[in-house]
This record gives structure tokens, C-alpha cells and sequence, in this order.
């Protein structure tokens, strides 16, 4: 049995509905939404209110969170700087799930919330992180450059703590602990 193709109420033509007639656009096959964006904070503290409202979502959809630092000491120069931090934080948004947070904290560093992720889910995201993000990026006029050595500490939320500067103070604490 066919369909009639949708039609925008009101249109008297023959014409299938588009965007145009206030409707949306129709879901193409296979393709995902968009990512959400990497949310830039201007410091720690800023960060931690971020933090605290994702966490809070968490809580009340009843899942398991973990906070993870992310930290790539670079050897680049200061010019340079924006650029791969720009690039990892790209690399790093490609990496999570879309229901996973990701926070830029200024030049110092990421957040990362693994919304409905408990330890053993977090290491293993953490070695995966580990992996692919040391790897080599691009600068500006195309010169390799890499970002070594990477810093990652982590903090489950409810046997590390429970408010979002405990367990982001806890997860910047075991980044900078020697391995």
C-alpha cells in the first residue's frame, strides 16, 4: 500500500512538504544527530558548575557518573596552543557518547562526564582515551605536533564523592599523581 506524501496543512498543491513549509525536515536514514558541541569554561570554577548540572541530571535519571581530567602537557609554543587544544577537545567530543559531557577548562585541560559509567566502564574508556589521544595532531601550517605526555585522573561519583568539586578536585589530583 502506498502513502500519499505528507503535505504541509493548508497546501492546496500537489508538491510533498518541505522545511519551508513549516515542517521539519524528514530524518535521512543512517545518519546520527549532530554531537553536542564541547562547552568552553572560562576556569575550575565555572567547570564545576557546569559539572554540577550534568551530575545533577545524572541523579535524577538514576545513573552512575564518572568524572574524568583529561590534561595534554604540550611542548608546543604559546600560538599553537589554541589550536590543539581546539583539535583535541574535537577528538575527544568524537570519542564519548553523545549523552556524555564534555567540558573545556580554559588551556588547562578537559572534563569528561561518562553519564551511566561506573569504574570498570571508566577505566576501559580511559585506556581507549589514552590510546587515541596522544597520538600526533596538526598545527597551524600543517607541522605535526603532539601532546605529551597525557594526564588522565578519574573519579566515580558516590564512592569518591558526591558533589561536582569533590570528585573534579579528586580527578585533577590522580592526573598529576605519577603512574
Amino acid at each position: 500500500m502506498k502513502h500519499p506524501p505528507l503535505r504541509a496543512p493548508g497546501l492546496a498543491s500537489d508538491r510533498p512538504a518541505s522545511p519551508a513549509d513549516g515542517l521539519p525536515p524528514a530524518p535521512a536514514m543512517g545518519l546520527r544527530p549532530p554531537l553536542p558541541p564541547v562547552m568552553v569554561c572560562a576556569d575550575m570554577a565555572a567547570a564545576t558548575t557546569a559539572l554540577e548540572a550534568q551530575l545533577g541530571r545524572c541523579r535524577r535519571q538514576a545513573r552512575r557518573a564518572t568524572v574524568l581530567w583529561v590534561q595534554g602537557a604540550s611542548g608546543a609554543a604559546d600560538d599553537a596552543l589554541p589550536d590543539l587544544l581546539q583539535a583535541m577537545g574535537q577528538r575527544l567530543r568524537h570519542r564519548v557518547r553523545a549523552s556524555d559531557g564534555v567540558l573545556q577548562v580554559a588551556a588547562q585541560g578537559f572534563v569528561v562526564l561518562l553519564a551511566d559509567a561506573d569504574a570498570a566502564a571508566a577505566s576501559g574508556v580511559c585506556a581507549r582515551l589514552r590510546a587515541v589521544l596522544q597520538g600526533p595532531y596538526r598545527g597551524a601550517g600543517g607541522r605535526a605536533a603532539a601532546l605529551l605526555p597525557l594526564h588522565l585522573g578519574m573519579a566515580v561519583h558516590g564512592s569518591d564523592g558526591h558533589s561536582a568539586q569533590a570528585l573534579l578536585l579528586l580527578a585533577t589530583l590522580r592526573a598529576a599523581a605519577p603512574d
